[in-house]
């Protein structure tokens, strides 16, 4: 499928499911997001933000676009260049995207974690810095699973 026809296809299939009322706003802005990766490698820094799960329910709907149901609305390649370009912009020193990076530690589970901590640790040996800083500004409750990897960086 051509990319502008990808493009094209995702639009039309979230403007049906919207009005139909089977997709989320989120879901909605996950989809436009890897229908314009997949046409131009880039995005919006603000949709880019937007994208970044921030609670279990925003993840677990980030996740399920990896399932084969969602096969005509995403192209599994654009899902990864989403993953990819959430932490090119955190090593990239965008702090507000690294912040909710390290936040959606609290979310992640399943066969995603394991890659999600090989970026985490990515992130710490390119610049344990800037790992440190970000972490000592999350909240408590959103260091917990971050733990091993401030004692290991930053102390």
């Amino acid at each position: 499928m051509t990319k502008r026809l990808f493009f094209l296809t995702a639009i039309w299939i979230i403007m049906v499911n919207y009005l139909n009322g089977q997709t989320s706003q989120y879901q909605n802005k996950l989809i436009t997001a890897m229908a314009l990766i997949e046409k131009a490698d880039t995005l919006p820094s603000n949709l880019l933000i937007e994208c970044i799960p921030k609670n279990d329910t925003a993840f677990s709907e980030f996740y399920h676009l990896t399932y084969h149901k969602y096969d005509t609305l995403v192209n599994l390649n654009s899902f990864y260049k989403l993953t990819d370009a959430f932490f090119s912009s955190a090593k990239s020193g965008r702090k507000e995207v690294y912040k909710y990076l390290l936040e959606m530690s609290m979310y992640v589970d399943g066969e995603y974690a394991e890659s999600y901590y090989e970026d985490v640790e990515s992130l710490i040996n390119f610049n344990s810095y800037l790992f440190c800083e970000m972490y000592s500004m999350l909240d408590k409750s959103k260091k917990r699973k971050l733990i091993d990897y401030y004692n290991a960086n930053c102390k």
